[in-house]
């Protein structure tokens, strides 16, 4: 008789509950596959899967987040299996705290975190990152793939991004303000904004299934932005 073949979604993380996960951190984290061995200086793991990996340099190093960066395209070319679990990386001279998306190591890609927090000193600043729940909420509502010129993108919220996507669902959650006010300058990720803070709306059982609606001004915006929100798996319907 054969064996009846099926496929099932494995949730490896607890969303509802970010307490109920298993929060582990590794200095010197070793990796080998045989053929290359690296070992990065910190790696975060939430229910023993890599999530976040950290490459340090010391402040008095010239260029020493650009080394920081090599270093971490290295880790890509030789343990892409590593990689491939990690989502996240951060980069850091012990001064500023910078983080992106793996698999795309391009400079300009490569963020400034900041927090809305009282003491910019750096470990408070670092710790606002790897908070547990923030990792949680970067890995599961602030990376998203894209597609442009049939290539397959990975991106990940800037700060003011992740602060607008948060600051919009509370507002329409509260049932005593009925309007709220986005500001993006040009080139601040506006469309990656929108399409966060539109699917987070249908997602959240809160809203009851809402009705999103997503005007734009011109034509090459209408089509970049139904182009991403396709590559994101949301419906769309042009008006």
């Amino acid at each position: 008789m054969e064996t009846e073949k099926r496929e099932r979604n494995i949730r490896l993380l607890s969303l509802d509950n970010w307490r109920a996960n298993v929060f582990q951190v590794s200095d010197e984290f070793t990796y080998t596959n045989g053929t290359h061995t690296i070992r990065a200086d910190i790696v975060f793991l939430i229910n023993g899967v890599p999530v976040l990996l950290v490459e340090t340099k010391s402040t008095g190093e010239i260029e020493g987040i650009a080394k920081a960066l090599d270093q971490l395209r290295r880790y890509h070319q030789q343990a892409p299996e590593l990689l491939a679990l990690t989502q996240v990386f951060g980069l850091t001279h012990l001064a500023r705290f910078y983080y992106g998306a793996t698999w795309s190591l391009s400079r300009k890609n490569l963020f400034n975190w900041r927090d809305e927090i009282e003491s910019q000193d750096f470990e408070t600043l670092v710790k606002s990152f790897i908070h547990p729940q923030r990792v949680l909420r970067v890995l599961t509502d602030f990376i998203m793939f894209t597609r442009k010129d049939d290539l397959l993108n990975k991106v990940i919220l800037r700060p003011h991004q992740m602060r607008a996507v948060g600051r919009v669902l509370n507002r329409a959650a509260g049932p005593a303000k009925k309007r709220g006010l986005v500001w993006h300058t040009q080139g601040s990720g506006k469309t990656y904004t929108m399409i966060t803070i539109a699917k987070k709306l249908i997602e959240d059982p809160r809203f009851d299934n809402p009705t999103v609606l997503m005007l734009v001004d011109r034509n090459e915006l209408e089509q970049q932005l139904f182009g991403n929100l396709t590559s994101c798996g949301l419906g769309t319907k042009a008006g």
